[in-house]
């Protein structure tokens, strides 16, 4: 890879044009394109001084990171804070039979919590067939599933279009148009099955946490 597609890389993840970064840099019109081993030294320094969080030698010989060890630190840093996890707190998932909402009151409050940057919704659980896992009245993280595929095994909230929620581990089904809803207390909560079809939302349950540390 070379000087000029590393910085391409750079921009890109600044969200920046080369237009834009060389006017902040004050380089002529296409300088950012022509980048290479031969490129001066003052202006390599000027790109450095205008970019402290661009790694030097990354820039000139591809080696280590892009970004210098404290700008990344910082930058982790400041998208965990940032991040923040609407919750729902009258809005409930079952883990007993599929629980029927109408129309739930999508009332929210912002939360963060760290290590959980991937989720963007929380409510809460109620029923005992996941427990001891999930003990009923806990608040579940969730990531909305964007995959094709189901992760079989994982636990998730599945959103019917009939207007059921209920946190299961999923199974594949009987029939290839089909998904099993497994219970950790399986004695007194029974497989059951959920037509593909009428699945309208699937969000993987990240976590879970007491609404007491909240």
């Amino acid at each position: 890879m070379s000087i000029s597609s590393r910085i391409a890389e750079y921009v890109a993840y600044k969200g920046l044009t080369f237009k834009k970064l060389e006017e902040m840099c004050k380089l002529g019109n296409g300088t950012l394109s022509k980048l290479s081993e031969k490129t001066r030294e003052s202006t390599i320094d000027r790109i450095i001084d205008r970019c402290p969080d661009l790694n030097r030698v990354w820039l000139l010989t591809g080696e280590g990171a892009m970004l210098n060890e404290a700008a990344a630190h910082g930058n982790a840093a400041a998208s965990e804070k940032k991040h923040t996890i609407l919750y729902y707190p009258n809005v409930a998932g079952t883990m007993g039979g599929a629980q029927f909402l109408d129309n739930p009151d999508e009332t929210h409050i912002e939360m963060s919590i760290p290590g959980y940057t991937d989720c963007r919704f929380a409510i809460n659980a109620y029923g005992e067939s996941m427990s001891p896992l999930i003990k009923s009245g806990q608040i579940v993280l969730l990531a909305q599933w964007q995959e094709r595929f189901v992760d079989w095994g994982k636990i998730y909230l599945v959103v019917t279009r009939s207007g059921y929620r209920v946190i299961k581990r999923l199974l594949p089904g009987k029939t290839e148009t089909t998904i099993v809803c497994r219970s950790e207390n399986t004695e007194a909560n029974p497989d059951f099955e959920i037509e593909l079809a009428d699945i309208l939302q699937l969000y993987l349950v990240k976590g879970w946490v007491c609404r007491d540390v909240i």
